[in-house]
């Protein structure tokens, strides 16, 4: 039998030429398909554009280049979202998982360029979804991504009334692992659940109203950690600026963290409510600086006390341990037209707050350990304690080796008098509630008293600067460690702050040891 060679080498190239063109032919057909499918299968409310598309069915892949997609309200014109990317590409489809599992099955899905702005009073869509009852996603197949990755992403919320930035998000990474959403996955809260993820962006900002922005250098997030460096809360307007255009009182300030670690996070909802816990957050170099113009009315809401605020909070928290190290306060007022203002600030500041919670089902102790310098030369403890179940407290504190002159730079503005003379030691413990409290101080100290001055002038008032040197003790009639004992009592004005409310009490003891009997009650 004479084996033909030429037929057999032609029907070899006829079905290698059909190899080979195959995919090409039915990659072309896909494509068509994909576009026709998007180009019909789409709502009208959503507009797709695009440069390019390429689908190759060797290696299950799909890539779009420079896609535009605008989205509007189903019955509006206005477009509320705009999004932009550079390239997209999907790798890795399973047809199997496609053919024989009725599941959207793909390895890799990469989207490079992403920019999305968004203008929510042009979005009604909330009217829509009152109207539409529970489990209204129909998602018919199971979708499955081994990784979902975005490279440098931007977001940009607009106030549609100035197209100004409410919230700006830039040079977005994110990486999230194993992704899964089904029809029951899809009508949570949390519409997909996924393995594990990383999130980094720089260059956050948020417009926080009318009076204050926030900025944030850079953002990192995975599962158990978040980490944040150089946040700034800044005033839109100066200290001047701000005075004209409020009527009540209203802190100027600034805040400033370089550094903050929040530890071991959770997260997530249970039934409706969201809860988020931390085993440590901590907060290195804070600089906070606060200015108070009392010129200004008084603001004469009221004021609850931390506990009430803390369950006021409509998300449940759970920290064992925030921790400030390295810090600084600034407390600035403005008290006498026509004079200077008067501060007074706080060093070397380090602070404890354990279990800080707001949903414990038994009343557990929120503990706040501080000590710091006061005017940088004072060594200053403070002890305090509450709970969210009832508006009791308990504060304990010390100071040492204070030097009257170090705080006239506030006393001469806001109390028209300077201090002289040093307290060695200052010691006290107080107890109460929204309405009262009380307590006891002891103190040590040598050649203390104050000069009163006159409030037009400026000159000494010899009048009550005797009296008072009359009425306050010396330091002499003082138990035999040094000591005198005085007697704290205060009744709290609910219209001004906790802080406040500490101070006098304070206050409160300290001219109840200098201008009494000085002996300890028992």
């Amino acid at each position: 039998m004479i084996f033909h060679k030429k037929p057999f080498f032609r029907i070899l190239a006829v079905l290698a030429l059909i190899i080979l063109l195959t995919p090409v032919l039915l990659s072309g057909y896909a494509e068509k398909t994909v576009s026709g499918f998007l180009e019909k299968k789409l709502p009208p409310h959503i507009e797709l554009t695009y440069e390019k598309l390429n689908v190759n069915l060797l290696t299950g892949s799909v890539d779009f280049t420079n896609l535009v997609l605008h989205i509007k309200n189903k019955d509006t014109l206005p477009v509320h979202t705009v999004s932009t990317i550079k390239a997209l590409n999907i790798d890795g489809i399973s047809y199997r998982q496609f053919a024989f599992n009725n599941t959207i099955e793909i390895t890799n899905l990469e989207i490079d360029g992403l920019r999305v702005e968004h203008h929510p009073k042009n979005n009604n869509e909330k009217l829509h979804k009152k109207s539409l009852p529970v489990g209204h996603i129909k998602l018919l197949k199971t979708v499955l991504i081994d990784k979902l990755e975005i490279n440098n992403g931007e977001f940009s919320l607009i106030k549609t009334e100035n197209d100004s930035i409410k919230v700006h998000v830039g040079e977005i990474d994110l990486d999230v692992f194993d992704i899964k959403t089904d029809s029951s996955i899809i009508n949570n809260r949390m519409p997909v659940a996924f393995e594990n993820y990383s999130f980094h962006a720089n260059n956050f900002f948020a417009d926080l109203g009318t009076y204050e922005t926030l900025d944030i250098e850079s953002l990192s997030i995975d599962p158990q950690n978040i980490s944040i460096r150089e946040l700034n809360l800044k005033p839109k307007y100066t200290k001047l600026e701000l005075s004209k255009k409020i009527n009540k009182e209203r802190d100027h300030m600034t805040l400033k963290i370089p550094e903050l670690e929040i530890m071991s996070v959770g997260y997530g909802f249970h039934e409706s409510r969201f809860h988020f816990t931390s085993d440590s957050i901590a907060i290195r170099k804070l600089a906070l600086e606060i200015y108070r113009d009392k010129l200004v009315a008084d603001d004469l809401s009221h004021k609850p006390l931390y506990g009430a605020l803390l369950k006021k909070l409509p998300i449940d928290l759970n920290v064992s341990k925030m921790s400030i190290t390295d810090g600084h306060i600034g407390y600035e007022e403005h008290v006498k037209a026509g004079q200077g203002t008067g501060r007074i600030f706080f060093d070397d500041l380090e602070m404890d707050i354990l279990n800080l919670n707001n949903h414990a089902p038994e009343p557990e102790k929120i503990q706040i350990n501080a000590k710091t310098q006061l005017m940088g030369k004072s060594p200053l403890h403070l002890d305090w304690s509450f709970n969210t179940h009832n508006s009791r407290f308990d504060a304990s504190g010390s100071l040492s080796n204070f030097s009257g002159p170090s705080v006239n730079s506030f006393l001469v503005p806001n109390l028209n008098a300077d201090a002289k003379g040093t307290i060695d030691n200052l010691f006290f413990t107080i107890s109460g509630d929204s309405k009262s409290s009380t307590g006891q101080m002891k103190m040590k100290y040598h050649d203390f008293k104050f000069e009163v001055f006159r409030k037009k002038t400026h000159k000494v008032n010899k009048v009550l600067t005797t009296l008072g040197g009359i009425l306050i003790n010396d330091g002499s009639k003082a138990d035999e460690q040094g000591y005198r004992f005085g007697r704290i009592h205060v009744e709290r004005n609910p219209s001004k702050s906790f802080f406040n409310y500490l101070w006098l009490n304070v206050e409160h003891g300290i001219i109840s040891t200098l201008t009494g009997s000085g002996k300890q009650k028992r």
